[in-house]
């Protein structure tokens, strides 16, 4: 078995990334769970800041295990353009993880947090819209998406139930459950 370092650990305690990776390899750790969040979130950084990133692990011979999506909760909104910049989130951190030489993605939030103002089928379906989306934007690239249980009552995620009906509504051949892809 490996173990993996979360970088979210860090990014709570209000520690850069750039503060991390030096950290998670004086722990003895050469694989990474990359908190895609706060000092972590690809998207707010520039190229030159990416390219610190990538050549910090390079250099500390640390490897992505897992890129954790954060920024998700939007994914069944009703609003388009929330769904939209959830999407585009997505798609950038997906293109970071291929620079960083990974293949995982797990996606926070249960694929969306549940509105009260619509029918939940209706919000589900955006959820399911969204997962196609991303996941067949991902699959050529061979990019694998796992999908995290948030057992709380506001998420569509919160019971193997869920979880099972949704990678069976989304039915592409790269989504998963959480802990469900193992690498061959």
């Amino acid at each position: 078995m490996k173990l993996s370092l979360n970088t979210y650990l860090y990014e709570c305690a209000r520690v850069s990334i750039q503060k991390a990776l030096p950290s998670v390899k004086k722990f003895g750790f050469s694989l990474v769970d990359y908190a895609g969040f706060n000092s972590g979130d690809p998207t707010l950084m520039n190229v030159e800041q990416r390219k610190e990133i990538l050549h910090m692990m390079d250099d500390l011979g640390l490897k992505l295990s897992q890129f954790q999506l954060a920024h998700t909760q939007q994914l069944a909104s009703s609003d388009a353009s929330l769904r939209s910049r959830g999407m585009d989130y997505m798609k950038r951190c997906a293109d970071f993880v291929k620079e960083l030489g990974g293949r995982q993605m797990l996606v926070w939030w249960g694929c969306g947090v549940l509105e009260f103002a619509i029918p939940r089928e209706q919000s589900w379906m955006y959820a399911v819209n969204s997962m196609k989306e991303f996941c067949s934007w991902c699959e050529p690239d061979g990019l694998i998406v796992e999908l995290e249980l948030e057992p709380h009552n506001f998420s569509f995620l919160n019971s193997t139930t869920t979880m099972v009906k949704m990678v069976e509504d989304v039915n592409t051949s790269n989504i998963y459950s959480n802990g469900n892809y193992s690498a061959k």
